[in-house]
Formats: structure tokens, sequence, C-alpha cells
């Protein structure tokens, strides 16, 4: 998808929710976030939990978001 998915996006959310009820096996979101524990991540792991996202905490030290990326490429690739 591409977005960070933030609780403030309510259209993509509301899509979200139209896929978990009418497309059952419609497949799977994928959601990877940065290793980092603050409130607002604490939130988005619970909101990906209730739509059924596969939420990945990726372990990065702050700034090295070269490394988090090509972690996540080499992840979808599998």
């Amino acid at each position: 998808m591409g977005s960070r998915l933030d609780p403030s996006e309510m259209d993509l959310w509301w899509l979200i929710n139209c896929k978990k009820r009418n497309f059952k096996n419609g497949g799977n979101i994928y959601l990877y976030e940065p290793d980092m524990e603050d409130n607002k991540h604490i939130a988005l792991r619970s909101l990906a939990e209730t739509f059924d996202i596969k939420y990945s905490k990726v372990h990065i030290k702050k700034g090295e978001y070269e490394k988090y990326y090509s972690s996540v490429i080499e992840s979808i690739k599998l």
C-alpha cells in the first residue's frame, strides 16, 4: 500500500474495514514499521490487530532508514 496508515487517514481505514467485512479471502494487508516504542506506534499496532493486518516491526537505529527500507524489500521478496 505504501502508506504509514496513520490513524487520521480514515478513508484508508474505512476501505480496510470494507475489505475485511466483504472479502474474507481477499488476501492480506501487510504493515511494516520501524521498531520504536511511542504511543503512536502502540495505537497503530492495536488498529492493525483489529483489522487483521499483518504487522511487522523492523529493528533499526534512529536514522538508518536505508537499512530499514532494504530490510522491508527483502521481506517482501520472500
